[in-house]
């Protein structure tokens, strides 16, 4: 019999990371250093919840050019099942550049993800087995509105789906299907969008009211705020004396939160979980930490979370 497995459905990019050495000049050339690694929201979900100890199937699209080739070939090195990845000839394989301060906290970006566009329900259909044989399917606001709608009202009534809401010009899209979520996690700018609220508590009480049944709020250094119909609560990590890079935070959020269900966590076990490996994260320069595991999270715990 074959394991319980993660799907996630979305993007898979290619990220390019510059970092400022000092105070960022806007309109000019700023001394620092770029770093090039894989990525793609969804695709750095499905990573981490695989480091965690998940078994995880991605569906996404790379262009058939030689940065999806790197990508596909990145996957698997590190046991994340890519045989629902499409090679899709005149499309450009993704790529998301972003520019942080001297602090680790990112100042902009831009994604390139046309290739989104490409995954119409006619595509996703050929992975109908794939979906039906998940334990939780994961899904990232890159893809298309049609697919987003289609995914859910198909799987949303026998699988639990959570949603992850990338951008602020991204997350609407999410919200014509807040009653087939079981999650979402946005964060605290992205839940305000959302919900028209200011504060995490009110913001999450406004997406239950729109149909959510666990809401999943990021607010950078105050930590985590995790509602559902049941209860509210906070989960507040240490401060830290340094952020290393601050874009995989919510990935890491994501995937532990994912790793955390599959493995049958209670919700405030698998919400602190998934705290501790976005504070590991972030203590890392690479947007996804190469040594963080279910025990390496677990042995944390203590140093990153307050009681």
């Amino acid at each position: 019999m074959e394991k319980p497995y993660i799907v996630g459905v979305g993007g898979a990019n290619l990220d390019i990371c510059g970092r400022s050495g000092g105070q960022i000049l806007e309109r000019d050339s700023n001394i620092g250093s770029i770093h090039l690694s894989s990525g793609g929201v969804c695709r750095n979900i499905c990573e981490n919840a695989v480091r965690m100890g998940a078994d995880v199937k991605l569906i996404s699209a790379v262009g058939a050019d030689a940065n999806g080739e790197i990508l596909l070939q990145r996957c698997k090195a590190v046991g994340l099942d890519t045989d629902c990845v499409f090679k899709l000839q005149g499309y450009r394989t993704g790529a998301y550049l972003s520019i942080h301060g001297p602090d680790g906290d990112m100042v902009n970006a831009i994604n390139d993800m046309d290739i989104m566009q490409a995954l119409t329900p006619e595509l996703l259909a050929r992975c109908d087995r794939v979906l039906r044989g998940a334990a939780v399917i994961a899904v990232d606001a890159n893809l298309p509105p049609e697919t987003l709608r289609w995914l859910c009202a198909s799987y949303g009534a026998d699988k639990p789906i959570f949603a992850d809401t990338v951008s602020c010009a991204k997350a609407p899209r999410l919200l014509p299907v807040l009653p087939y979520l079981h999650t979402i996690k946005p964060n605290l700018m992205e839940a305000q969008l959302l919900s028209g609220g200011e504060s995490p508590e009110d913001c999450a009480a406004a997406l239950l009211e729109k149909g959510a049944r666990n809401v999943c709020i990021s607010a950078g250094s105050r930590g985590v705020y995790y509602r559902n119909r049941e209860e509210g609560f906070w989960v507040h990590p240490y401060p830290l004396e340094d952020v290393a890079n601050a874009t995989g935070a919510g990935d890491s959020l994501m995937g532990g939160l994912l790793a955390g269900f599959a493995a049958g966590m209670p919700v405030r076990e698998r919400v602190r979980f998934a705290v501790t490996a976005s504070v590991l994260t972030i203590q890392s320069a690479d947007t996804i930490r190469r040594d963080l595991s279910r025990q390496l999270i677990l042995d944390s715990e203590k140093e990153c979370i307050l009681p």
